[in-house]
């Protein structure tokens, strides 16, 4: 269906059961999926009236805009999505719903004018609360209120954008030409990989989401993108939001997104993260990371071949075909986004990731299967076993990147070890030993300690899965001679205070 094509149903109708993309108003609205992207919406735009030094709204009237754009995201669907990703994250924005209101034991289909009533007061009634938990001078409020107020690229001649790089690169919905185009592109793949990193168990409030989407457009601008040494007297120092519309059969046109444009796209990107790693469904009082089929739901081997695989497959087999293949294209960003998940999680809690990325792929739109080739030269689904043991392997495999990453965190934290106090006081012992393996200074409470995690400079919570490192990790044993450490409880990527890697619960020997 077309993001903008008509409803389904007509308003004033009523239906037995809501959608997972329509949105309550009123009874029954607290978890449903829609109504949890409503809240991160409304407190983003009450964000921006603060970092603008806008007084909130008091009558209806100051906010139609606003309620007209939160009713289009909700029944039309998002207007962009991140180039070059094949449907990862899951996406849940570009189809549409439906606002609808409890009508005895059926649910009634509200019209725009009556949804735009009922937005209208619960967000009038969300800003009576004067009282608000946002401090602009702390990381990233200021930063956002810094780029929203400043001066962005957006101002400049569409006929004089140029892509480059480090830029994120956004199609519109409707696009089916781009994403092959931009595979590569840098600034989309730092979204991607920090929003990989930063979605976590953690983000399971709209405060933490809101925030979340915010970090990731300050990183946006921290991490540094290789850039060819031919570009690099030409390459714009920010990183900006390149929308691309096509114009012709050959030729494109490029817009740029203001700061405030471009944390609304964010806030989006990082809901269907959020829905993609099922945290929704989580109960964050318990360690645990993915829903698990019981046995009898799970898809066993088939014995009936298949005619000929899909886009949506993921094929078995090593060579060209297999890891061209789309669906196998879309298993690895899958695969990617959940890899960070993986290596927090505790060991018992590893098998439920590999489980919920086998029924990522079997409940896309359409279903993916997990198929090899049998001895008569037939495709045939291997099942959820065999599937979830592939993609555990893949998994535990590091990437050339993150390998790079890691190499370069050693040499690092190598160079800032030469720079450190060497007057032997204890304080300084302790701070050197903290800072080079990533610990908090557990000496004072942390309310969630967090680690800074591979390959970015931004700080990383600790998933409910992860234990937290006890005081006095890292040190020799009282007995024996050995100078082996013991590195029982220690993160992921530890190192010590040489610089050299620490072989913890989390690594496969």
């Amino acid at each position: 269906m077309s993001r903008r094509a008509k409803t389904d149903k007509p308003s004033g109708v009523t239906i037995e059961e809501p959608q997972e993309r329509d949105c309550i108003l009123g009874e029954g609205s607290a978890s449903h999926k829609t109504n949890l992207l409503l809240q991160d919406v409304i407190l983003y735009q009450k964000l921006l009236w603060e970092v603008r030094g806008q007084a909130a709204p008091t009558k209806e009237s100051d906010l139609d805009e606003v309620v007209t754009l939160v009713i289009d995201l909700i029944t039309k669907g998002k207007q962009y999505e991140l180039a070059g990703l094949k449907d990862v994250p899951r996406p849940f924005m570009k189809s549409q719903g439906r606002f609808l209101a409890k009508d005895g034991k059926a649910w009634k289909v509200l019209s725009d004018a009556e949804a735009k009533k009922q937005l209208t007061k619960l967000m009038l009634d969300g800003l009576k609360d004067e009282a608000s938990s946002i401090d602009l001078n702390e990381p990233p409020y200021k930063e956002f209120a810094a780029f929203v107020n400043g001066k962005t690229d957006s101002t400049a001649e569409e006929d004089a954008i140029k892509p480059e790089t480090k830029d994120a690169i956004l199609l519109k919905c409707e696009d089916s030409q781009g994403d092959k185009l931009y595979e590569q592109q840098g600034g989309s793949k730092t979204i991607f990989h920090l929003a990989s990193q930063l979605v976590t168990t953690f983000t399971n409030t709209p405060e933490r989401r809101v925030e979340t989407a915010l970090a990731i457009l300050k990183g946006m601008q921290e991490v540094d993108v290789p850039v060819e040494e031919k570009d690099k007297a030409t390459t714009s120092k920010e990183a900006r939001f390149l929308v691309r519309t096509a114009t012709g059969e050959d030729s494109v046109s490029w817009s740029a997104l203001d700061s405030a444009e471009a944390g609304g796209f964010l806030v989006v990107f990082v809901f269907e993260v959020f829905l993609e790693k099922e945290i929704h469904i989580i109960n964050t009082t318990t360690p645990y990371l993915g829903g698990i089929e019981n046995d009898k739901n799970l898809t066993q081997p088939s014995k009936d071949p298949v005619s000929e695989p899909t886009d949506h497959d993921v094929l078995f087999g090593r060579g060209g075909m297999t890891n061209s293949h789309p669906g196998n294209r879309r298993f690895r960003d899958v695969i990617a986004l959940h890899r960070p998940d993986y290596i927090r999680a505790i060991k018992m809690d590893k098998p439920n990731v590999a489980r919920k990325i086998v029924k990522a792929i079997r409940m896309g739109d359409p279903p993916g299967r997990f198929l090899k080739k049998g001895e008569d030269g037939r495709w045939y689904d291997v099942g959820d076993r065999t599937a979830a043991e592939k993609t555990s392997q893949g998994l535990r495999e590091r990437s050339n990147a993150e390998k790079r990453q890691r190499s370069a965190l050693r040499e690092a934290l190598r160079i800032r070890r030469q720079d450190m106090p060497t007057d032997g006081s204890p304080a300084s012992k302790k701070a050197k030993l903290t800072d080079a393996v990533g610990l908090p200074d557990l000496g004072v409470a942390t309310a969630a300690p967090i680690l800074n995690y591979v390959g970015t400079n931004l700080a990383m919570p600790l998933s409910l899965g992860m234990k937290a490192p006890p005081k006095n990790t890292v040190k020799k044993k009282d007995k024996g001679d050995s100078d082996e450490l013991n590195t029982e409880g220690l993160p992921p990527n530890a190192v010590d205070e040489e610089g050299n890697i620490l072989v913890t619960d989390y690594d496969i020997l």
